[in-house]
């Protein structure tokens, strides 16, 4: 049996694109819930929404929504203590 090279790198870009389609929905998702829900949260309020995401049924492009949402608020909040020690 031979492989046929063409059909395994069709089949590797259609997967591909099915992930980096996944990548852009999370990081949209992720600018969404940044944008409208987190800006402004502390760290304390961010763990308790990490903790709800994690207990819950809800997708993982969602989960992972809220980890990276979550990580962009704790990144501005460094940079913004940075910006104060100066």
């Amino acid at each position: 049996m031979t492989i046929d090279k063409e059909k395994v790198l069709k089949e590797l870009r259609r997967f591909d694109n099915i992930v980096f389609d996944y990548w852009m929905l999370q990081r949209k998702a992720a600018e969404d819930v940044y944008h409208n829900l987190l800006k402004e949260m502390k760290e304390k309020e961010i763990s308790k929404i990490l903790e709800i995401g994690k207990n819950s049924d809800i997708g993982q492009i969602a989960k992972d929504a809220l980890s990276i949402s979550a990580q962009k608020v704790l990144e501005d909040e460094e940079i913004n203590n940075e910006w104060e020690n100066k």
